[in-house]
């Protein structure tokens, strides 16, 4: 698992905004090609974070759907085949330049009534909803993962939108960070589940018949092995089942905070970074999470950053995160993800233009 863009074919590809980042990955190049408008929609697969990350680091718009609400019959699983993985499923999901392109997207693959021709496909019809612009939401904001603390542009991003919502007589809910529905819990779950079928590095490379990119090799193993949620000494049939109850827990968690404060959505970072130099992203753990919920999440671009206004470095404080350099980043595409609960895709897409709405008005006020 990389969020990174490179193989040993084609090479790298680059950042429209900066050859000098990365595009994310592992639809990096639909990222890309839709932030420098050679095509007007992409399509990308979503299991850790591959088609939000690629737009947050892009400035387009992502959306991860709830699974199999895009069908998914005939996609090609490896490494991770679906019945492994039965927990954590991997999506497809639209890029765009608007959340317009990925309403019609959405609505336009549903019209087409993929149940009828695909098992993996949920029987459930895109309704059309009547939004009202002005509607006023409950917002739970995230609270930063104290292991995987946000670089100042994202944080600045995140506290700004934050103000405005509030402002305009949304009501903002502060969420208190939680050991029992972190970020860092979230993925080291979805990863302990994707290691299940996960070759070795020196088994992969053999079986690839290629050598590893660089950013593939160098993050093979993300969590040292006391930081797992399950120990990894039990028979893997042992750890699946332990998964799945440390998942439900999990759900459990977020379902119960959902219900405590009322949430129409959730607000939260994309990620720690904005995108940064290449194979230094790191593991998305802020993506990771809501695919290991099943949650739909959508990101929309959001400011840049700025070196003049954040301009001291600051190193990573854990492994795998990477080190905030403003020179590297400056002018960098900052983003926002909002996420709703499983199922409540139509409402996670119109939530968003609510959102994006009141910040665009502000911003050109």
């Amino acid at each position: 698992m990389t969020a990174d863009s490179e193989n040993n074919i084609f090479g790298r590809t680059l950042n429209p905004h900066n050859t000098s980042l990365t595009v994310g990955g592992s639809s990096g190049g639909e990222g890309a090609l839709v932030s420098f408008r050679g095509s007007l929609l992409g399509v990308g697969n979503d299991l850790a974070g591959s088609v939000r990350i690629p737009a947050l680091c892009c400035g387009v718009y992502g959306f991860k759907p709830t699974a199999n609400r895009i069908p998914f019959g005939g996609q090609t699983h490896y490494p991770f085949p679906v019945p492994w993985l039965s927990s954590v499923l991997p999506v497809v999901g639209p890029l765009a330049n608007s959340l317009d392109d990925l309403h019609l997207f959405m609505e336009t693959v549903s019209k087409c009534v993929p149940w009828k021709y695909d098992a993996t496909a949920l029987n459930i019809p895109w309704p059309s909803l009547d939004v009202k612009p002005d509607r006023k939401l409950t917002i739970g904001v995230m609270a930063e993962d104290a292991d995987y603390p946000l670089h100042p542009p994202v944080w600045c991003a995140l506290t700004e939108a934050t103000s405005i919502l509030r402002e305009a007589g949304h009501n903002v809910v502060d969420l208190t960070p939680s050991t029992d529905r972190c970020a860092g819990l979230g993925a080291r779950i979805g990863y302990q589940f994707f290691g299940l079928s996960a070759s070795g590095t020196k088994d992969l490379s053999k079986e690839l018949g290629e050598p590893l990119v660089t950013s593939v090799a160098s993050q093979m193993h993300p969590f040292p092995r006391g930081g797992l949620p399950v120990s990894p000494e039990l028979g893997i049939g042992e750890q699946f089942h332990a998964l799945n109850i440390a998942r439900g827990m999990y759900a459990e968690a977020w379902k119960q905070t959902w219900l405590e404060n009322q949430l129409d959505v959730v607000l939260a970072p994309g990620a720690v970074s904005t995108a940064v130099s290449h194979d230094t992203y790191g593991i998305p753990v802020y993506t990771v999470m809501w695919s290991v919920l099943d949650y739909p999440a959508a990101v929309i671009p959001f400011g840049k950053a700025c070196r003049s206004k954040d301009p001291e470095p600051q190193a990573a404080t854990s492994p795998f995160v990477p080190d905030y350099i403003p020179e590297a980043i400056d002018g960098a595409p900052c983003s926002l993800q909002i996420i709703t609960t499983t199922l409540q895709d139509e409402e996670c897409l119109d939530a968003a233009s609510i959102i994006q709405r009141c910040l665009s008005s502000t911003k050109n006020s």
